[in-house]
């Protein structure tokens, strides 16, 4: 029986045959940077480890090993806030053009679902917190000859911001995936024992734990 004490398992990845690039196989960039996966995935819940009842796919792209992504959450946000030319666009933009990238299918099981009906109704809620900040809070202080409380709730709309397109973002949390910075696996963090069995009989490898600091 495989050894499933590790949370942290890696399905090798491979280069792309022609068929699979099609238009692209002519662009070496296209060639380095898209991924195939060399072994298949559990088609089991990576959360609770139960058969897959539903099913969504897309693209999990390389993390950089940058100062900023080495960050904290808070840290990040104030970088955004303060550092100019800093911002998620610039170096998402940035990721899609320059890092490894393979195509994720992560199941679900019933339980799943409602964790993403409670992480939309999450998402929404502060969608609408956000743009009471951003619209509505501002005016009124306003009204009230109130601007220091005025660019207090700008500021805090701001990062609301950042916390609301990070809960939307919902699909890296649920698939617990990304692919190594060189490009050669697809690595899937805190997994469910029975996910980790049956992905290492599969042919995945198991991977240590990180180190945690002292």
């Amino acid at each position: 029986m495989p050894d499933v004490a590790t949370k942290r398992v890696a399905f090798p990845l491979r280069d792309g045959t022609d068929e699979e690039l099609g238009r692209w196989k002519a662009d070496a960039r296209v060639r380095r940077l898209v991924r195939f996966p060399v072994h298949p995935e559990p088609q089991l819940c990576v959360m609770h480890g139960a058969p897959s009842a539903w099913s969504r796919r897309a693209r999990v792209w390389a993390k950089p090993d940058t100062e900023f992504e080495r960050k904290s959450g808070p840290a990040k946000i104030v970088h955004d806030l303060f550092v100019p030319g800093a911002g998620p666009l610039s170096r998402g933009a940035n990721r899609l053009r320059n890092a490894p990238s393979t195509e994720v299918a992560a199941h679900g099981c019933g339980e799943c679902r409602r964790w993403l009906r409670r992480r939309r109704s999450r998402t929404a809620a502060l969608t609408v917190l956000t743009l009471c900040l951003l619209v509505a809070v501002p005016r009124t202080m306003v009204e009230m000859s109130q601007q220091g409380l005025a660019q207090v709730s700008l500021i805090a709309g701001v990062v609301l911001i950042v916390v609301t397109a990070s809960s939307a973002r919902w699909f890296h949390e649920f698939a617990r995936a990304s692919v190594s910075i060189d490009g050669n696996a697809l690595v899937i963090t805190d997994a469910h024992p029975d996910y980790v069995r049956e992905a290492l009989a599969l042919g995945a490898e198991k991977l240590p734990e990180p180190r945690v600091s002292a």
